[in-house]
């Protein structure tokens, strides 16, 4: 499914974290079908058939149809939507300023 609506004209980038309980000998196949969609990436693929992927997207609806897709797949015993954060465009363009010597605090996540 490659869906992009043409009069999608949102200020607004969607990202999203899905984790997927597939069957395992089915796990190379949703894999690939995930990676194939359009804003799709595959993180993590663990024991037991679970994988993480992520999506970003101007469409919430474009997402929650692609999560749907994923669960109607062969093998697939779950897609849960596990992470969603919203941010303008205009914010993810901005440029953020590092003290370098606080570089070590920022790559832990600890953004003051």
């Amino acid at each position: 499914m490659k869906y992009k609506p043409e009069y999608l004209k949102s200020n607004e980038l969607h990202i999203t974290s899905v984790l997927v309980q597939v069957a395992h000998e089915h796990l190379s196949t949703v894999r690939q079908s995930i990676e194939d969609m359009q804003g799709a990436e595959v993180h993590i693929v663990g024991e037991g058939g679970k994988l993480i992927a992520s999506f970003e997207a101007n469409d919430l609806g474009y997402i929650t149809n692609s999560i749907d897709e994923i669960g109607r797949m062969n093998g697939v015993a779950s897609a849960t939507l596990i992470y969603h954060q919203t941010e303008s465009e205009d914010q993810m363009d901005e440029l953020i300023e590092v003290d370098p010597d606080n570089l070590s605090q920022l790559q832990n996540g600890n953004l003051s």
